[in-house]
């Protein structure tokens, strides 16, 4: 597989000031060309069905009084792409700036998911189970830590200190750009009393990932070949690395795929794990990622959200929103319950199973005053 390098593996602050210079401070969908990288090859010669229908553009939305069609939406939001998959086919997709659907961007979080997703095919094969506490499968972790299932971690459940922001003393900087993850795990503090409280951060995907990597000899090629390549990707994706000589893949968000094969990934949970005839996901954990049960929406969950000042606790207090194996849901009245994967920058793989709807969206921002996935239920009964 192929590497590339453009920010040096040296020590963190000279990276840090390097790729602060390289990105003149900003992140975007493209950071991939900083890092190394491995290649997970694609097939330009498979395709999305597609069914385009030019009046779903036309849709109006109306969450947050945007009073914008959906044409209007995605012109003034800093989307880079936007489609919409009816039925199993491409029934609507917008792109920007000489994107198409099959130029690979970093979809930052998404990862997240894409991840739960093979440590679903790990369980069913009884390479792990969701059960384990952490010191099972590595004899050198922190005492508040080693107790903790991978069903805590994947539920951000462990209380792990976590400081968010862009400054280089903050743990998001620190692991992002962190030329030895491995190492840095080795830090690690509690940030709480009690494994009760959701809080969102990305060092629970470096545990589990090193969880994992001790008993998969190249977690990269065991991702490959055990569910990626089952979707029949499109296009190459790059899954970024933390240094040349570290070779610790970045799955808290740096796996660059393209709109078409994040299309395909909301079609495998759209159709409860199938893809091609085959049964890739067990059809009982897509059913129960779409299930009210064992979730918790409760004020007291998000509380933490709360001390914080955080944005996102005027969603969370709606009780409405939950977090359950690296997916975010959103309940319904009806049917089972609207799924999606979310990365920093407003990317998005959004499903909607009641509907038979997948939406995609990419973007260098958020880009709108209003919480995205209240936008994609909107749209997703009415498309």
């Amino acid at each position: 597989m192929k590497l590339s390098s453009r920010v040096p593996d040296s020590h963190y602050l000279f990276r840090y000031l390097a790729f602060a210079f390289a990105t003149k401070a900003k992140q975007s969908v493209f950071d991939f060309r900083y890092f190394p990288f491995k290649v997970l090859k694609g097939d330009e010669n498979i395709a999305l069905d597609t069914n385009l229908d030019s009046s779903i553009g036309r849709i109006p939305i109306a969450h947050n009084n945007l009073a914008q069609t959906l044409d209007e939406l995605v012109r003034h939001t800093d989307t880079l792409s936007f489609l919409v998959l009816k039925d199993g086919k491409v029934a609507y997709e917008y792109y920007a700036d000489g994107i198409n659907g099959r130029t690979p961007m970093l979809c930052y979080s998404i990862t997240k998911s894409i991840f739960a997703s093979y440590l679903s095919v790990l369980e069913s094969g009884g390479v792990i189970s969701f059960s384990d506490a952490l010191r099972k499968y590595h004899s050198h972790l922190p005492d508040f830590v080693a107790n903790r299932t991978f069903q805590s971690l994947m539920n951000m459940e462990s209380g792990i200190r976590y400081r968010h922001g862009k400054s280089p003393f903050t743990d998001m900087a620190k692991f992002w750009l962190s030329p030895d993850i491995r190492k840095d795990l080795r830090s690690i503090k509690p940030c709480c009393e009690g494994n009760g409280y959701f809080y969102y951060n990305d060092i629970h995907l470096h545990l589990l990932t090193r969880m994992v990597d001790s008993r998969i000899s190249d977690l990269s090629v065991d991702i490959n070949h055990n569910f990626w390549q089952h979707l029949k990707p499109t296009s190459n994706a790059l899954f970024c690395m933390d240094s040349l000589e570290g070779r610790y893949l970045k799955m808290d968000g740096g796996m660059a795929v393209a709109p078409y094969d994040l299309a395909k990934f909301g079609l495998l949970y759209g159709n409860d794990g199938t893809i091609y005839g085959k049964q890739l996901l067990n059809s009982e954990w897509c059913a129960n990622l779409k299930s009210s049960d064992d979730v918790r929406t409760d004020l007291e969950y998000w509380d933490l959200y709360r001390q914080m000042k955080h944005d996102w606790y005027s969603i969370f207090s709606q009780e409405r929103t939950y977090y359950k194996n690296f997916w975010w849901g959103v309940k319904q009245d009806e049917g089972p319950n609207d799924i999606y994967a979310m990365g920093i920058l407003g990317q998005f793989v959004y499903v909607s199973t009641r509907n038979n709807v997948v939406i995609v969206r990419q973007g260098n921002s958020w880009g709108v005053k209003g919480w995205w996935p209240y936008i994609f239920e909107e749209l997703a009964s009415k498309v």
